[in-house]
């Protein structure tokens, strides 16, 4: 079943050809982040983790390998991961994901500015978040 804004998506094929939703859903995040980003910052807010978690789902939809293997981790679809990016118990998941692999923790941090330790304070914003977090 396609998602009504998944209008062109392809399944992914051997061979060279690239996944149309990729591009999809990481346009649809970008979207989603400037709307974020316009609002006020409120420093260790649940919309500043939350702001930091679409874009680590922004970083992740950027690479193919990225997103194909945090699906593949998740048993998410292009669609649930859709859905998901609204849902801040989702989004908590997302920075969860980034904390449990440190090299990608890294390029993520490294990319967006961020210090390591500071996405784990964000992760603490959302809900579900580890004790040991």
């Amino acid at each position: 079943m396609r998602h009504p804004h998944c209008v062109g998506l392809t399944l992914h094929t051997a061979g060279n050809q690239q996944l149309n939703f990729l591009s999809l859903l990481f346009n649809e995040v970008q979207g989603w982040l400037t709307g974020a980003m316009m609002r006020p910052k409120v420093t260790e807010s649940r919309e500043e983790a939350e702001i930091a978690a679409l874009q680590a789902l922004g970083f992740l939809a950027s690479d193919p390998e990225r997103l194909r293997r945090f699906m593949d981790l998740t048993g998410l679809s292009a669609t649930d991961v859709r859905a998901g990016a609204e849902d801040p118990a989702f989004l908590g998941a997302i920075l969860d994901h980034l904390l449990s692999d440190q090299p990608l923790l890294l390029i993520f941090a490294e990319d967006g500015g961020f210090k390591p330790e500071r996405i784990v304070q964000l992760r603490r914003q959302l809900p579900g978040a580890a004790v040991d977090f």
